[in-house]
């Protein structure tokens, strides 16, 4: 069974916690959408997504939660292109990367 991504379109990534309480997917335009698994470890027909962040304008190719599901990173290869998110309060951290962090693509 399949079942549209109702926030996005054309997903290049997709990545389930390890408790399997969230899924997470990316798509070209640089949009992550988080559902939440609810109890039945799968999303249900016409579910929306818990939040779209839009932090990114380009195409999505990380998606990676961390240990406890607090922290979910989301990246793309461009330039400025990485950001942390924490889920309980589905909020992109601000402060990172600071101005003089120089992150690049290996």
């Amino acid at each position: 069974m399949s079942l549209p991504d109702l926030g996005s379109y054309n997903t290049t990534c997709i990545s389930i916690s390890s408790t399997g309480k969230y899924l997470a997917t990316g798509n070209y335009a640089g949009i992550v959408n988080i559902y939440d698994l609810k109890s039945n470890d799968r999303l249900e027909e016409g579910q929306k997504p818990l939040k779209s962040i839009k932090n990114l304008t380009t195409s999505i190719n990380l998606i990676d939660f961390n240990y406890s599901d607090e922290v979910l990173a989301i990246g793309s290869k461009w330039k400025k292109g990485l950001r942390f998110v924490h889920l309980n309060s589905l909020t992109v951290y601000e402060n990172f990367p600071g101005p003089k962090n120089n992150i690049k693509y290996p």
